[in-house]
Formats: structure tokens, sequence, C-alpha cells
């Protein structure tokens, strides 16, 4: 469709006339900067889709306002880092889809504001490396997928606090040592 709607820069601009819309779904429009200030005025989002974009960062804390998130998809983008402050208080939030992205580590506290978090999806990134801790806070964790990504050496140390895990996918990885 030649009419495809192209939106380069995600702002406060555009979204702050929607504070009371409850679902965001910008998929394929191009996507590539989200701003730190984008979703300050949608207190009241449960679904955000930012999925095949070429969205490369995260700012620290852009979703802090989203207290009520169930679901963030930022599937098919290029985003290579993420930190602590990414997820920053997101605290009902049960599924975070972050598969074919460019991810290459996991440090100790990627996902430690996360405490509700039910499904991770990581498949199809660059990981080669998870901390020990990465995994600590993900307590209510039931899946958790990995596969396709180019992780060489895993320790079980990175499975220990996920107590109630029911699918582990680590497949498509050159995994040697597993310590």
């Amino acid at each position: 469709d030649p009419r495809q709607v192209s939106i380069k820069v995600l702002s406060r601009l555009i979204l702050s006339r929607y504070e009371e819309v409850e679902v965001v779904a910008l998929n394929n429009v191009e996507m590539e900067i989200i701003t730190d200030d984008a979703f300050s005025d949608n207190k009241k989002l449960k679904f955000v889709q930012l999925e095949y974009n070429n969205i490369v960062n995260l700012p620290n804390g852009v979703f802090k306002h989203c207290k009520d998130l169930i679901m963030l998809q930022l599937s098919g983008n290029s985003i290579s880092e993420i930190n602590k402050e990414t997820f920053e208080g997101l605290k009902s939030l049960k599924i975070l889809a972050l598969e074919d992205n460019k991810l290459a580590t996991l440090d100790g506290a990627t996902f430690e504001h996360l405490h509700s978090l039910n499904k991770l999806l990581l498949s199809n990134n660059d990981i080669k490396e998870i901390h020990s801790e990465t995994f600590k806070n993900l307590k209510r964790l039931q899946t958790l997928d990995l596969s396709s990504n180019e992780i060489s050496e895993l320790s079980v140390k990175v499975f220990e606090p996920l107590n109630n895990i029911q699918e582990l996918h680590i497949n498509g990885n050159e995994i040697s040592i597993l310590s």
C-alpha cells in the first residue's frame, strides 16, 4: 500500500492527546527513535507493540509512567543494549518480547524491576553472555526463550532463581560448556 504510515520518531507530542488509551500498536512504521518522555501521559497503557521497526536504543525509564503495562513487544528491531533503567517502573509487566534484535549481553540488573514477568522472549539475538544474576528477580517467570543466540557457555546458576519455570528454550546455540 503506497499510503503506509511512517513514524520515524515517537514522542510525547504524538501520544499526549491519547491519555486514556490502553493499547498502542505501531508495528512496521519505520520507527527509529523513541524519546524518553514518549509515554509520560499514557498512564493507562496495558499493551504496547512496537515490533519490526528500526529502533536501536530504548531511553532509560521510557516506560516508567506505564505502571499497568502488561505486555511489551519490541521484537524485530535493532536494539543492541538494555540496562536496568530501561524497564524501570514496569511492576505489572507479564510479557516482554525482544526476539529478533541485536542484544549481545544480559547483565545482572537488566530485568531487576520486572517482578511480575511470566514470559521473556529473547530468541534470535546475538546473546553471547548471560550474567549469573540476570534472572534473579524473575521468580514468577514461566517461559524463557533463549533459542538461536550465540551462547557457548552457560552456568546452571543462571536458572536457579526461576522456581516457576515451565518452558526453557536454549536450542540453536553452540553451548559447549554447561557448568
